[in-house]
């Protein structure tokens, strides 16, 4: 009997977001090793006393970071990727149920701070840390091998 499967949604579902990203993921190596608060010296020229409080500028680093490393270069498509994908969502430190930074926010402020911030430089220097870590070896993995030549 062939079955059918049905999506019903829970009105309440009890589950960690940090269960949900394997330990071994690429992102949870980093959040072990690096400490992200030498983006607040960095940033804290470019940010005002008074006002609305902002995106928090190691969410926007991070932002940069994961939009480096795989190779997301639209600012609003990553802002959507951090929406949808898990591990960027807990890399960031937002939790399923809070709002995520929009697009806008991404255009304005990290296309924006991104220089200013010297977001290529500490992309790099980052980097050159994963790779003293040894992580960089584990990732990306290693491209699939090439499959065997047919029989002729």
């Amino acid at each position: 009997m062939m079955g059918h499967r049905r999506f019903a949604p829970r009105l309440y579902y009890q589950l960690s977001l940090d269960r949900l990203v394997p330990s071994g993921h690429l992102l949870r190596h980093i959040a072990e090793v690096i400490d992200f608060s030498f983006v607040y010296p960095l940033a804290r020229p470019y940010y005002s006393h008074t006002g609305q409080p902002s995106v928090d500028p190691v969410v926007l680093f991070k932002a940069l970071l994961v939009g480096y490393l795989y190779g997301i270069t639209s600012e609003r498509r990553l802002m959507d990727e951090i929406q949808v994908n898990l591990a960027y969502r807990w890399f960031l430190g937002y939790d399923l149920d809070e709002a995520t930074p929009n697009g806008t926010v991404a255009e304005g402020v990290l296309g924006a701070r991104e220089e200013a911030v010297g977001g290529q430089q500490c992309c790099t220097e980052r980097i050159e840390e994963f790779r003293a870590e040894q992580l960089w070896p584990r990732w990306p993995p290693e491209p699939f091998p090439p499959a065997p030549a047919l029989p002729s």
